[in-house]
């Protein structure tokens, strides 16, 4: 477990072991009625996961904790230079709500973190006491950011979430989303270093800018950190001081005396620089503001506990917007209607060359059966080229995305590079989603 180094522990340190504690199940397994909502998620959003990310669209289940926008008297005018179109940043992430604890922040003039202003050393120490209630709920996954184009200063990004199912042994599918966000810095995946580098603490003793080392796994980092000491919201974020990336976090909100406590953390897994063919690619001529890919199909349904029991199957029906356009990259808006789901669901993400909506026709006339395009470390996620086959309107690409318990098939157009089909299945839930490519622009 990574900790920060520092006496008496760190403000990381005991609320990761608690949370992970109680992280002993999935919510598709707990409640009833979360695991319809769950359901409701996969129908609304896994007719939108393709071979670039292969997630269902919807509310994010393993909240990331919110991060610090702190003001700073630098500003930057871009991105940091390692944020490249690409780049994937992964973390893992945990929520509980736990038994009673407090944290506290106390001067040490032999503790690790200093205040590079005022040059106070501080250490921390909590307290843990029942809670007359106790924990009620648990959960934990992986986030990962996908850079999917940097423009000028602005940043467009995809998230996608995995949930831990502990039930089966896999990570499940559970959210993503897309944005376009105009600023230096992301404050849950980045600070650029110039701006980080302008922090100081506040005179009020609210906000503590703190340098000391970070270390996860084996590997040390030089960090900056910002907390928050209240004694009933605290909050602390270290974020590296040569890269500005978020290293690790952790929230704990009181919820009143005797009462459980909300705890959350974040810890960095990896930043890896990917190179699948389509990366940062034109954006296809048919791709404009408005434009509206319709997709037909339909969603089965098998009890995954008895496989031999009847199929439920339904209709869904998919309309793709593209929102905002840019040279390399686009936003949509997806709505998603289920005969068997009395309200549409909708969704907002990021497309480019590597999908979900269309893939560089140039990059898929070159790809060879059998061809590897990704394999994640952290998620297992694996694209491959299958064997291209020619359809009614000419050659087509087929891109099959697999990861334990979770397969999707997606075939790209050859000429226009637009999404034909997709199959999507995830063996957990006993969920199968196809659709077909209606209408284009």
């Amino acid at each position: 477990m990574a900790a920060i180094v520092g006496n008496g522990g760190s403000p990381v340190s005991y609320a990761r072991r608690t949370v992970v504690a109680y992280c002993h199940a999935v919510l598709e397994h707990r409640d009833p009625g979360r695991w319809r909502g769950t359901r409701r998620r996969f129908l609304a959003g896994s007719a939108a996961v393709l071979a670039a990310r292969n997630v269902p669209v919807g509310r994010p289940t393993t909240p990331v904790p919110p991060a610090p926008a702190p003001p700073a008297s630098t500003v930057a005018s871009g991105p940091p230079s390692w944020v490249a179109p690409g780049v994937r940043i992964t973390h893992h992430t945990a929520t509980a709500t736990i038994g009673s604890m407090s944290y506290e922040l106390v001067e040490d003039p032999a503790g690790t973190w200093v205040d590079p202003t005022s040059g106070k050393r501080y250490r921390e120490v909590f307290t843990s006491t029942p809670s007359p209630s106790g924990g009620t709920g648990s959960g934990e996954g992986l986030w990962t950011v996908d850079v999917v184009a940097v423009d000028g200063g602005d940043v467009v990004l995809s998230r996608t979430n995995y949930i831990n199912d502990a039930f089966n042994g896999v990570y499940a599918p559970g959210s993503a989303t897309g944005e376009r966000v105009a600023a230096s810095s992301v404050p849950t995946v980045w600070v650029h270093p110039t701006e980080l580098a302008a922090m100081t603490s506040d005179t009020a003793g609210a906000r503590l800018v703190l340098d000391g080392p970070v270390k996860i796994g084996e590997t040390s980092y030089e960090a900056r950190s910002v907390v928050d000491p209240s004694t009933t919201a605290y909050s602390f974020f270290a974020f590296e001081k040569a890269s500005g990336v978020l290293l690790l976090s952790a929230l704990r909100t009181s919820l009143g005396a005797g009462q459980p406590t909300q705890a959350s953390t974040t810890e960095l897994r990896g930043v890896r620089q990917r190179t699948t063919p389509g990366i940062a690619t034109a954006v296809p001529s048919w791709v404009s503001v408005g434009a509206t890919l319709a997709y037909r199909g339909t969603q089965s349904f098998v009890n995954p506990m008895d496989p031999s029991s009847p199929a439920f199957t339904s209709d869904v029906v998919l309309d793709v917007k593209f929102s905002e356009v840019g040279s390399t990259w686009a936003l949509y808006e997806g709505t998603i209607r289920n005969e068997s789901v009395t309200e549409p669901a909708s969704t907002i993400g990021a497309a480019g060359g590597i999908g979900p909506y269309w893939w560089d026709p140039q990059s898929l006339a070159a790809m060879q059966q059998g061809q590897v395009l990704d394999q994640d470390p952290l998620s297992g996620l694996t694209l491959t080229v299958g064997q291209p086959a020619s359809g009614a309107n000419g050659p087509a690409v087929p891109i099959s995305a697999t990861m334990s318990g979770i397969s999707a098939e997606s075939w790209f157009d050859t000429a226009t590079g637009v999404l034909l089909a997709q199959t999507f299945a995830v063996e957990s839930s006993g969920l199968t989603t196809r659709i077909e490519l209606q209408q284009m622009p």
